[in-house]
């Protein structure tokens, strides 16, 4: 058995696997993340690594987020990530070919491993999380608002080690220590099947590697690649689908202060149960020290008229737009270009939002300051798949896989494609508990008994 990555999916796999097999290995470039970051580029909050430099920080949206998307890390987009994880409800997966409880089964087994805990509040209540897994939230550290039908608020739900946001890597790290894994350094160019056998060609490599079971987390972009240059197949490849992200200040009424500031870039979890009859799922942030440097580099010398108390009254609100309703666009020359066909989308999805935002203000003691709304590509938050979907009939025009991940192609049930690519639809939610959670039950349903 063989992995290719090391991200929230590859170790999902691998947790797997190692019960059930003695061998399991996994391929990865092990390419550290300070190795691809300049002393210049220093991260723009705490200790969190995000691929939102200082030295950029007024050109954000500009940066091309296909270029981050296709970077090979050890331990994956967790070396990006800010450790939300939150789960996928059940309405946001309607479109893809298994039920809730296929995956509600392993949300909860994800949140042991990634340590992600839950609070006493409506977002537990929602998905109906055991009591004994609740921990009490201190009310001076809590946003006051109404209850409503329509909304879902809470603590957000953070994956950590320690006081830290937790990485992919040490987990893998700890199971090489423990000889429940090989690691071998390399990135996998391309395979053949022969039989009843994969034969592996890492590149720049002459090493002859075969395996019987071949499981791929290596992204959608790196993942079609992959599949291309493997196997010839006249079907066609889907286009990627994209959960578009969206970021929107919002005016404090009320003192608040946190003492303890959240080593992620969230403090809240929000999810908005009627957007074009669809959730939508937004994370919030206080802290005045992250929008003042902000502010500080973005605006320089202006910055010091500025009183200081506004910064303490600031909340910044990002979120995702599913991608049912997300619309495609490119950056040229450091421009956003939104295609034609596509700007009666982004008015629609606009609406939308000025809805929920309507609602958000008259249940909380802020004001969302709407007319500053943007469509980003902001960093970690820009989620893309869908490319070699999930469906629940074999398409004859476009390459498909079934609910356990395996292509829709003659003689490749050993191959299992557990990232991104496999998703029918990209939801409205951060998506590293989901892939992790997506990739554990497929590696769990991989019952192919091999001689």
């Amino acid at each position: 058995n063989i992995g290719i990555g090391s991200g929230n999916r590859a170790l999902g796999t691998i947790l797997d696997l190692i019960k059930k097999y003695k061998k399991v290995c996994v391929i990865d470039p092990l390419i550290e993340l300070e190795k691809i970051n300049s002393k210049e580029n220093k991260t723009i909050f705490c200790k969190e690594k995000l691929p939102l430099p200082y030295s950029k920080a007024s050109k954000w949206k500009n940066l091309d987020h296909f270029k981050l998307m296709g970077q090979k890390l050890y331990g994956g987009h967790s070396s990006l990530w800010g450790g939300n994880s939150m789960r996928f409800t059940e309405k946001s997966i309607l479109e893809w070919p298994l039920k809730y409880n296929e995956m509600e089964k392993y949300y909860n087994i994800s949140e042991k491993v990634l340590n992600v805990k839950h609070y006493n509040d409506d977002i537990s209540k929602f998905f109906k999380i055991k009591k004994k897994y609740q921990n009490r939230i201190k009310e001076k550290r809590f946003l006051n608002y109404k209850k409503n039908d329509k909304i879902i608020f809470g603590k957000s739900r953070i994956s950590k080690k320690d006081s830290e946001i937790l990485n992919v890597k040490d987990l893998i790290e700890d199971l090489k220590k423990n000889k429940k894994i090989k690691l071998i350094k390399g990135q996998l160019f391309k395979f053949n099947k022969k039989k009843n056998n994969f034969r592996l060609f890492l590149k720049n490599s002459k090493d002859k590697i075969f395996c019987k079971r071949l499981f791929i987390a290596a992204g959608p972009l790196n993942t079609k690649k992959l599949i291309k240059r493997s196997i010839n197949t006249k079907k066609k490849y889907m286009k990627l689908k994209q959960s578009q992200g969206f970021l929107v200040p919002a005016f404090l009424y009320e003192k608040f202060s946190l003492k303890k500031q959240n080593d992620s870039l969230s403090d809240f979890h929000l999810i908005y149960r009627d957007f074009f009859k669809n959730n939508i799922y937004m994370e919030m942030k206080y802290c005045p020290k992250l929008i003042e440097e902000t502010f500080k580099k973005k605006y320089g010398l202006f910055y010091y008229l500025v009183p200081k108390i506004i910064f303490k009254k600031i909340l910044i609100i990002w979120g995702f737009i599913p991608s049912q309703h997300s619309f495609t666009y490119k950056v040229t020359n450091k421009k956003i270009l939104i295609k034609k066909n596509e700007i009666h989308k982004k008015k629609k999805v606009s609406k939308e939002l000025n809805k929920v935002f309507d609602l958000i203000n008259k249940n909380f003691n802020f004001f969302v300051l709407n007319f500053l709304l943007k469509f980003t590509q902001f960093g970690r938050g820009y989620h893309i798949g869908s490319n070699l979907p999930m469906t629940k009939k074999n398409s004859d025009k476009y390459l498909t896989t079934n609910k356990n991940g395996v292509l829709n192609l003659k003689d490749y049930k050993n191959l299992f494609i557990v990232d991104s690519s496999i998703f029918s639809t990209i939801p409205s939610s951060s998506i590293g508990l989901s892939l992790f959670a997506n990739a554990f039950r497929i590696a769990s349903n991989s019952k192919t008994k091999i001689k």
